[in-house]
């Protein structure tokens, strides 16, 4: 009952997400590292380093569907 808001479901609880590659798994936790720590600079050079690769742009955009779940809630 506890997971529930006007019906909808809130809580998957357990989410976890899969990886294609070590590079990706690397970026994304570094990113989340940065978010987590509120660190503006390490996000930015975490872009500068690898902005233009694939697996940065597929972490960014999951990153950004994730934040506009959560956003949604709030």
């Amino acid at each position: 009952m506890g997971n529930f808001i006007n019906g909808t479901l809130i809580d998957f609880g357990g989410v976890t997400f899969t990886y294609k590659s070590k590079k990706e798994y690397e970026i994304m936790k570094a990113l989340s590292a940065a978010i987590k720590n509120e660190d503006y600079d390490a996000i930015c050079k975490i872009e500068e380093k690898y902005g233009e690769c694939e697996e940065f742009k597929t972490c960014k955009k999951r990153l950004e569907v994730y934040l506009a779940g959560i956003m949604a809630y709030k």
